[in-house]
């Protein structure tokens, strides 16, 4: 094994997913040749982010899915989780997942999608 090669090296994968990891370095994220997606907040921010609302009131919470790219992350797609500071930090986990995973499963298969497309053209 080369001393800078990793597990995910090795394993060549398809897709990755990380949800709720600490930051990772760009130069790894750089060297993965695949997609990354991610959803964002993260859980300690996004509650975070549901006491200040349930506090301040603030116009829109969302969540959103992103990707990994040259240029760092960018944004796929976005909901809202509710508007006008209407939840609480009890409740928000429960909230981003109902509402982040479907957003996910779409970016899946749009690229599952396009990687059967991409495959017929060969």
């Amino acid at each position: 094994m080369r001393h800078d090669e990793t597990k995910l090296d090795r394993l060549m994968p398809e897709l990755l997913i990380f949800h709720e990891t600490g930051p990772i370095e760009p130069d790894v994220l750089n060297r993965i040749d695949c997609p990354i997606l991610t959803i964002r907040p993260s859980m300690a921010a996004g509650q975070l982010e549901a006491y200040w609302a349930f506090r301040a009131k603030p116009d829109v919470c969302e969540v959103r899915i992103e990707q990994w790219s040259d240029r760092g992350w960018s944004v796929l797609d976005r909901a809202v989780l509710y508007l006008g500071g209407t939840d609480n930090f009890a409740t928000y986990p429960y909230l981003q997942l109902s509402t982040g995973l479907p957003l996910l499963k779409r970016q899946i298969e749009m690229m599952l999608e396009e990687d059967v497309y991409d495959r017929r053209i060969e």
